[in-house]
């Protein structure tokens, strides 16, 4: 399996947590961002090397927001 595929479902969701995350108001939307980490840890909870797993979650949401922001 290749590691697109392996995390393909929780890219996915990731989008679309962070795509409707634009809908919040400033100030719920920053306090969104600063908790995101525990729904990383959460999708991240069900690979075998948990730790990689968060790392390669965070890179997608990090370049995902990156792109939403025009950054």
């Amino acid at each position: 399996m290749t590691t697109e595929s392996q995390y393909a479902e929780d890219f996915a969701a990731i989008e679309q947590d962070l795509t409707e995350a634009q809908s919040l108001d400033f100030a719920s939307y920053c306090g969104y961002l600063a908790h995101y980490g525990e729904r990383l840890t959460e999708l991240a909870y069900k690979h075998p090397d948990q730790q990689e797993a968060y790392r390669r979650l965070l890179k997608h949401s990090d370049d995902f927001l990156e792109g939403l922001n025009g950054s």
